[in-house]
């Protein structure tokens, strides 16, 4: 697949701006270390590189994720096939997320977060099978969560989700609990 020159422009813009963050990490982790500290950056520096390599990964294979994060609308047939193809996952992720938000009790009137959850997961299997080109498989397979959390750290997920108001990374960490939970 070919990438228009405009879109390679903006990619290797967004991946100096990423090298540049690295880099000062980087810098202040060696002088950090230097100093006696004990090398609490150091998972930044690594989740900064993480990055980076998701980030040149997506590139290689010619896929733009700055145009691939969108808003899915719940009315979309591809929203109804996967809701339909998750049935049975998703009522009883819905489930566990009304439960958590019971018991908490912070919740003085009607919430419909659960429902919010459940549509943002499904929208999150949507968004990772447009992005990586790959089928997602089954919601409780033992790669859904690392398949999540790799939309996750891309670089361009953390603008998204703040536009989306975190749904996404509040979806992915109640998923994570409900994951746990069926352990």
């Amino acid at each position: 697949m070919s990438i228009p020159l405009k879109k390679r422009l903006l990619l290797l813009i967004e991946m100096r701006k990423l090298i540049l963050v690295i880099n000062r990490y980087i810098s202040y982790y060696f002088s950090q270390r230097i100093t006696g500290c004990s090398g609490c950056y150091r998972h930044l520096v690594f989740n900064k590189i993480e990055r980076l390599v998701i980030f040149y990964g997506v590139i290689e294979r010619g896929v733009n994720f700055m145009s691939n994060f969108r808003k899915i609308a719940a009315s979309e047939p591809i929203y109804k096939e996967k809701r339909a193809l998750y049935d049975k996952e998703y009522w009883e992720f819905r489930n566990y997320a009304q439960k958590l938000t019971d018991v908490s009790g912070k919740v003085k009137k009607k919430s419909h977060k659960a429902t919010h959850y459940g549509r943002f997961l499904i929208y999150l299997t949507i968004l990772y099978e447009e992005i990586f080109q790959d089928d997602f498989g089954g919601l409780t397979s033992d790669t859904a969560l690392e398949k999540l959390e790799s939309i996750e750290r891309m670089p361009s997920f953390e603008t998204f989700n703040k536009e989306e108001h975190n749904f996404y990374s509040a979806t992915i960490s109640c998923f994570k609990s409900f994951l746990d939970s069926k352990v």
